[in-house]
């Protein structure tokens, strides 16, 4: 209330809450805006998929799984997307534990189901779980 009677609004009740409420959505989109990774990025599942490629990059800690199916990542802002999946930081024990997982899978023939959210470094969809079954 004091916001607006030092902003000099005069306004009714309802005008007031009005008000507030415009305000708050305002500082809520831009929290949201300020706070996510990517914008444009969606919460996303591949579903069942049989990686047909697996691999790494030799100069730097990326690694890559490619799957068979519809395109994935789309919705992700990604500058790439397609049937690749990238994830970073494979020198970390989270980057080997995800490698191994997916090279598993691969020789074993299993399908995966991959939760991808954002872009990685190099702008291609990014793990954030997986699950093979």
């Amino acid at each position: 209330m004091k916001l607006l009677n030092t902003l000099n609004l005069n306004v009714g009740f309802l005008g007031k809450y009005a008000c507030w409420r415009n305000l708050l959505a305002i500082i809520g989109m831009a929290t949201i805006g300020f706070a996510s990774p990517s914008i444009a990025a969606v919460h996303e599942d591949t579903g069942p998929r049989t990686i047909t490629n697996i691999g790494c990059h030799s100069f730097d800690n990326t690694c890559f799984v490619d799957v068979d199916g519809p395109i994935v990542g789309a919705n992700q802002g990604c500058n790439f997307f397609g049937n690749q999946i990238r994830w970073d930081n494979n020198d970390s024990s989270e980057g080997k534990r995800t490698y191994s997982t997916f090279l598993a899978a691969f020789l074993a023939g299993k399908k995966i189901n991959i939760h991808i959210y954002g872009c990685s470094i190099q702008s291609f969809p990014r793990v954030i779980w997986y699950l093979v079954f």
